[in-house]
């Protein structure tokens, strides 16, 4: 039986990610619980706001060597590996290790309602645009990486779980928003009516670093400024405040959107009582679809600069039948909040947040039952 539990993770560890990955929940059970943060050895630059440090199950891996090391001195039949971690050039060498030491590998989809799907017809013209460049950049290397699995006989993970119903996994599990809007309802943190901002933490994000391919990303107060002024006419037409549901990995001073109240780690709570929601491309549009909220998807001139964010936003709108409205662009009377089509709403939950088969199921349940029975 399986008693050792080992999280390879290309983020630094935090107090998210113990709840992503059931941490608690296998210490609890009685499995030796590591984490082994390859952060520095992936990416030397990432930087995360809330990092734990004072845990003696944490491990920091730097380099390869520290990374072979601490494979080589692990028990590998009677560990079971979750790995969450890019699928990059960068981190073949992991992949590689992980396969030819025979490990027993989970991979947990975090991110299923990003990979949305795209029609053939959007996909060609999506090539001769400004995206042409990063794409073919993104095929050269996706040509490679296969070249060298297929050279070094790597292997995928031996149990891919998601909520996408578009992907070829092998067990159903729920979105993590999903999990929380249905399974740790909460009260509201504001009485009153409001209209919530989704944060993504636009340009500073963390995340940008593992696929961005810009040396220079916009001019961030430029457009903290442009945000502003249109929460200040949202205020002016509704007659209620606007909430800013901060990013969990943003790092605000407090004034970057207005004398606004900023509230981090909340935004499944602000969503589910808001009476509007506005966002750009983020992951807390499934609690809008969730909560059957009236939403507005707006960008500025800096976020379209960067293709793949633009394009990750148009394509999530017209998932949902809804547009995008550019605010340095459109009159902000134009920018329409209203709710989506039913339909359209019933088939996003379906398709990327769960499945009719085990909605009723938390993910914990069925994680420690996979791992159980190993």
């Amino acid at each position: 039986m399986i008693r050792n539990v080992i999280l390879i993770d290309y983020e630094p560890f935090t107090k998210r990610r113990e709840e992503l990955f059931f941490i608690r929940n296998f210490i609890d059970s009685g499995f030796n619980v590591q984490i082994w943060d390859i952060s520095k050895y992936l990416y030397r630059t990432v930087h995360i706001v809330d990092t734990i440090e004072n845990r003696n199950y944490i491990f920091k891996v730097s380099t390869y060597t520290q990374l072979k090391c601490l494979l080589d001195n692990t028990d590998i039949s009677n560990t079971v590996f979750f790995i969450e971690c890019f699928d990059t050039w960068k981190a073949r060498k992991l992949r590689w290790l992980l396969s030819d030491h025979h490990c027993y590998t989970i991979k947990m989809d975090l991110y299923a309602n990003t990979v949305l799907y795209e029609s053939f017809s959007s996909k060609l013209s999506r090539l001769f645009s400004s995206s042409f460049f990063e794409i073919v950049q993104g095929k050269i290397e996706y040509f490679f990486l296969t070249c060298y699995k297929i050279i070094h006989k790597v292997k995928g993970p031996t149990r891919y779980l998601s909520s996408s119903s578009l992907v070829k996994r092998t067990d159903e599990i729920n979105h993590p928003d999903y999990e929380n809007f249905y399974f740790k309802r909460c009260s509201s943190v504001k009485d009153d009516k409001y209209i919530v901002f989704c944060d993504i933490f636009f340009p500073f994000h963390p995340d940008l670093v593992y696929y961005s391919k810009y040396k220079k990303m916009p001019d961030g107060k430029k457009y903290q400024a442009t945000m502003r002024h249109f929460f200040d006419y949202l205020e002016d037409i509704y007659k209620m405040p606007v909430i800013i549901a901060a990013h969990p990995k943003s790092d605000y001073s407090g004034y970057e959107f207005g004398n606004r109240r900023i509230i981090k780690y909340q935004t499944d709570i602000l969503v589910m009582h808001a009476s509007m929601v506005v966002q750009h491309n983020s992951n807390s549009i499934s609690y809008a679809v969730m909560a059957d909220k009236p939403v507005a998807f707006i960008t500025t001139n800096g976020y379209q600069s960067v293709p793949r964010m633009g394009k990750e936003l148009s394509l999530l709108a017209s998932t949902l039948g809804k547009q995008v409205y550019n605010l340095d662009l459109v009159p902000f009377d134009e920018v329409k909040i209203d709710f989506i089509d039913e339909k359209i709403r019933k088939k996003y939950i379906y398709t990327y947040l769960t499945s009719p088969k085990i909605e009723t199921v938390q993910n914990w349940d069925i994680v420690s039952g996979i791992v159980s029975h190993l």
